[in-house]
């Protein structure tokens, strides 16, 4: 699998970590998909981090508002979210491969 070069050193990092837990389990193509996720990462903290140097809420001129960056935060948890699933890195995900893996035939089953 060709390693992703447009990646900064901090994406890389979740990428290699993301690559360890995934171990085996990667298809060729798949490190594009792996590569935004490593992104969706490093924005994530990075929003995380800046809500809390920031005021929740902001005032305008004429009224207050929420800091912009509970959206932003909240559009990566959903991204975070999505493509770790196809991934199979949720408790559902990883359910729902179990569900529809297919039972092997046990000593009964033969009889």
């Amino acid at each position: 699998m060709r390693k992703p070069e447009h990646l900064n050193k901090r994406a890389y990092g979740y990428y290699e970590r993301l690559e360890k837990i995934l171990n085996g389990k990667l298809k060729e193509g798949d490190e594009n998909l792996l590569a935004v996720l490593a992104n969706c990462y490093v924005f994530y903290n990075d929003y995380q981090e800046d809500l809390m140097a920031r005021p929740a809420v902001q005032a305008g001129e004429s009224r207050t508002y929420k800091n912009p960056l509970h959206d932003m935060i909240k559009d990566r948890e959903a991204k975070i979210i999505e493509i770790s699933k196809q991934f199979g890195l949720s408790p559902g995900a990883r359910g729902d491969r179990m569900d529809k893996e297919p039972d092997k035939p046990d000593a009964l089953d033969k009889i």
